[in-house]
């Protein structure tokens, strides 16, 4: 009879180490202590981080619907033709028909066009000063842009 209660310990131990152990594996896997397999990128609502926010982000824009639909009816409406300048804001860098340039030239060459034309500007992971400045030059230069998405 002792053996049989030695028995019934052991076995009610087993059991017990077995919920034990599923209740931690169920947890983990469903998020219950905050762990997992990392799919998620920690942050609520998957939002961005500020350090990982586009400068384009943190410029303000009137409304980046507004400007997205003006651009496309700038292009689609316009009688005559109408020349886009295609910028590319790489870190600290200029990009024009992929080659770099620097800021003032490319300011000078739009100025050079007897054309309409209109700047389309796309954020590379741009640093905020580089995005800043080509905006005042532009803004300064009375030269019409729109921001790419």
């Amino acid at each position: 009879m002792a053996n049989k209660k030695k028995g019934n310990a052991k076995m009610l131990i087993l059991l017990i180490i077995i919920l034990v152990l599923a209740v931690i594996i169920f947890l983990l896997f469903n998020g219950g202590f905050g762990l997992g397999f990392g799919n998620g990128n920690g942050l609520e609502n998957g939002g961005n981080s500020g350090a990982d926010q586009s400068i384009s982000d943190t410029l303000e824009m009137e409304n980046s619907e507004n400007a997205e639909t003006e651009f496309s009816e700038m292009l689609t409406e316009s009688e005559t033709e109408m020349l886009i300048f295609e910028v590319t804001v790489m870190g600290s860098v200029y990009l024009y028909q992929n080659q770099e340039i620097i800021l003032e030239n490319l300011i000078s060459e739009m100025q050079a066009q007897e054309t309409d034309f209109m700047v389309a500007i796309t954020d590379d992971n741009a640093t905020q000063n580089a995005m800043e400045d080509l905006l005042t030059a532009l803004e300064h230069a009375e030269i019409t842009y729109a921001m790419n998405k």
